[in-house]
């Protein structure tokens, strides 16, 4: 078994780094960070600020960048990143250079986005779950393309999201970077599990788990992947 570090945004970056040098010396596998801009609260739709949201909370790929450059040994990534608040170019773009950061420590962490208030206070749309979720899948294929492109141009043209000959460069450190993808909806997310993950992220009871992955398991079958 391979135990990895989840830290808390909320935690001093000198907390998050003692950790992650504490994992790294210990043999764990990796460090991952949560990636919101204020902590949830019950009341997202209220007028103002609330006392969880007023928490420090760091941001976090700036936060990855820091770990890359002082903690050695430990995979990094986001556990994991919202989906609507940045255009996926982009967020294949920082996750290549936290990969040449890191020497080829990169994992890119993807998820549809729910956190409600992250997007009221910044301004940023929630679209519909079905929407997230065509998002996502799109996302994932166009980030999938881009790390395949290495040291060259790519192009994508999908509903939500385009490329235009983005050039690539730096390409990945050991040829691609994995895609994590975060979320445990039978019929839509599990499916982008299986067209274009490299690992998967959920939570749940020993039970629930084994169910989610038997229709991961069917996913992957018809997509020809084991």
């Amino acid at each position: 078994m391979e135990v990895s570090y989840w830290a808390s945004s909320t935690q001093s970056f000198d907390d998050i780094r003692l950790a992650a040098q504490w994992a790294a010396e210990a043999g764990w596998r990796g460090a991952w960070l949560p990636d919101h801009f204020m902590m949830s609260a019950d009341n997202d739709n209220g007028p103002g600020p609330t006392e969880a949201e007023m928490n420090p909370m760091l941001e976090g790929w700036v936060t990855l960048g820091a770990l890359a450059a002082s903690v050695p040994d430990l995979r990094l990534g986001l556990m994991v990143g919202g989906n609507t608040y940045r255009h996926p170019g982009v967020v294949a773009n920082m996750a290549l250079t936290l990969d040449h950061i890191s020497g080829g420590r990169a994992v890119l962490g993807l998820g549809a986005g729910w956190q409600t208030n992250d997007h009221q206070r910044l301004g940023i749309e929630l679209p519909s779950v079905k929407d997230r979720s065509d998002m996502l899948e799109e996302a994932a294929a166009l980030c999938r393309a881009v790390f395949a492109a290495g040291g060259q141009r790519v192009d994508f043209a999908g509903e939500h999201y385009t490329l235009t000959q983005m050039p690539v460069h730096p390409a990945p450190v050991n040829g691609t970077i994995p895609i994590m993808i975060g979320g445990a909806g039978h019929r839509r997310t599990l499916r982008t599990v299986a067209r274009s993950a490299d690992e998967w992220n959920a939570w749940g009871r020993p039970d629930t788990i084994a169910g989610h992955l038997e229709v991961l398991r069917g996913h992957c079958e018809a997509e020809g992947r084991s």
